[in-house]
């Protein structure tokens, strides 16, 4: 199976998360409501610094792997196949676990959209990609 995997593919597809990742949570888009419902501050998010977003691709690199995967079991999968593994993942594993993390946290519904909006979107860009680009 793993010689199936376009690794090319893999990384672009998971820059394309990432890149996704930086347009949703910047002032274009989510990033004040995102820091309200969350008490991030500017100035705690520049702390942060640069190793955050180098875990945050690592995380991006091995999600698109796991599409990457599921696209290799099939045969002749094109791009809205790999949208509709991505959506089919994100729906059976991180909108119902990040879900029930929030639940339990108290975590505000916003948050949750929020956040799990960003990994729909990015996912099923990664999973369009990885379809297409086999």
């Amino acid at each position: 199976m793993l010689e199936q995997i376009n690794y090319p593919a893999v990384l672009v597809a998971a820059a394309a998360y990432w890149l996704i990742g930086a347009l949703w949570y910047s002032p274009l888009l989510f990033a004040r409501p995102w820091m309200m419902l969350t008490g991030v501050t500017e100035e705690s998010a520049r702390k942060s610094g640069r190793l955050m977003f180098l875990w945050a691709f690592l995380f991006e690199l091995i999600a698109a792997h796991g599409v990457a995967c599921v696209l290799a079991l099939m045969t002749s999968p094109g791009g809205l196949t790999g949208l509709g593994v991505a959506i089919t993942l994100w729906g059976g594993f991180i909108a119902t676990s990040s879900a029930v993390n929030s639940m339990f946290a108290g975590r505000s519904r916003k948050l949750w959209f929020i956040d799990n909006g960003y990994h729909l979107v990015g996912l099923g860009a990664a999973g369009l990609i990885l379809g297409l680009w086999r």
